[in-house]
C-alpha cells in the first residue's frame, strides 16, 4: 500500500505505507478498494469502505472497517457471470460465507471480464469482446452499451466518490509512428438526452494497460502498463458529480518507471 505525500509547492511523491500479508489462500489475484460513495468521514477513525481481495483459493476475502455504507461488492466468476453481494443483509450471511446473487444473459456474446459499481444499483461491466454495458442490478436491464472500436475496452474502473462516469481501458491499440499504444477513455452517461459521451484521456502506455485507478481525494487518474510506467494525469473535462461546468486543461507526468 502506497501513500501519496503532498508538500506545498512541490510535486507529490509516492512512499511505501505498509505491506499486508495474506496467508493460507495462495496467490492474490486482484485487489479492490470499495469506498463509500459521496461520503466524507468526520473523524480519522470513521470507516471509509471495504477492502476486497480475490485469491487463488477461489475465495474473496473482505476486510471490513465497521460502519454503514459501501456494502455492495461485485465480481466476475470463472464462468463469465457477474456475482454481487450485499454485506448489510443478514439473510445472505451463512456459516460458510456470504451468498451472492448471480447475473448472466444468453444475449451476451462473450463472457464478462470486469465489473464495477457506477451507482448504488448500476454496474459497469466489461466483456472480452471489448464491450461496455451499464446494467441495472434490480431489473437486469441494459441501460447503456458502448462498442466503438477505439473507446470500448475489456476492462473498466470507477470512482464513485467523485466521478459519475466509467474509465475504460484495454481497448483496440492504435499505432503512432513505429510504436503501438493503448489508451484510457472516460465514459459519462447523459441521462437527460438518453445517451452518453466519451472523453479520451492522456494516459497512454505501450502495447497494454494493466490497471487504472482514480484518487478519491483529488481526482488524479493513475495508470500502469506493460511498459513499466506509472502515469498520473488530471483533466478538466472530468467534471465531478453534481458539478455544473468543466474546464479545458490537461496535465500528466510519469510518477514511476521500472527498468531492468
Amino acid at each position: 500500500i502506497w501513500n501519496v505525500i503532498r508538500v506545498p509547492e512541490k510535486k507529490p511523491a509516492l512512499r511505501p505505507c505498509c505491506m499486508v500479508q495474506i496467508k493460507g489462500h495462495g496467490m492474490v489475484m486482484k485487489l479492490k478498494w470499495c469506498a463509500k460513495p459521496c461520503n466524507t468521514p468526520e473523524k480519522d477513525i470513521d470507516a471509509i469502505g471495504y477492502l476486497a481481495v480475490a485469491t487463488a483459493s477461489g475465495k474473496v476475502l473482505i476486510y471490513r472497517l465497521a460502519d454503514g455504507g459501501g456494502d455492495l461488492i461485485a465480481a466476475v466468476n470463472a464462468a463469465g457471470a457477474i456475482v454481487f453481494w450485499e454485506l448489510s443483509k443478514k439473510e445472505y450471511v451463512t456459516d460458510e460465507g456470504l451468498l451472492g446473487a448471480e447475473m448472466i444473459a444468453d444475449t451476451w456474446s462473450s463472457p464478462a471480464v470486469d465489473a464495477c459499481w457506477n451507482s448504488d444499483r448500476t454496474l459497469a461491466v466489461s466483456f472480452r469482446e471489448r464491450t461496455i454495458r451499464l446494467l441495472d442490478t434490480k431489473s437486469g436491464d441494459c441501460l447503456l452499451e458502448e462498442t466503438t472500436v477505439r473507446t470500448a475496452g475489456a476492462k473498466a474502473a470507477t470512482q464513485l466518490r467523485l466521478f459519475p462516469g466509467v474509465f475504460i481501458f484495454q481497448a483496440e491499440p492504435f499505432a503512432t509512428n513505429d510504436s503501438t499504444f493503448a489508451g484510457v477513455c472516460y465514459l459519462v452517461p447523459d441521462q437527460k438526452n438518453d445517451g452518453y459521451f466519451v472523453v479520451p484521456l492522456s494516459n497512454r502506455h505501450e502495447l497494454q494497460i494493466f490497471d487504472v485507478a482514480a484518487c478519491a481525494t483529488n481526482g488524479l487518474l493513475v495508470s500502469c502498463g506493460v511498459d513499466g510506467a506509472l502515469l498520473v494525469s488530471t483533466n478538466g473535462r472530468l467534471a465531478p458529480a453534481y458539478a455544473m461546468m468543466d474546464f479545458t486543461f490537461s496535465a500528466q507526468r510519469k510518477a514511476l518507471q521500472l527498468t531492468r
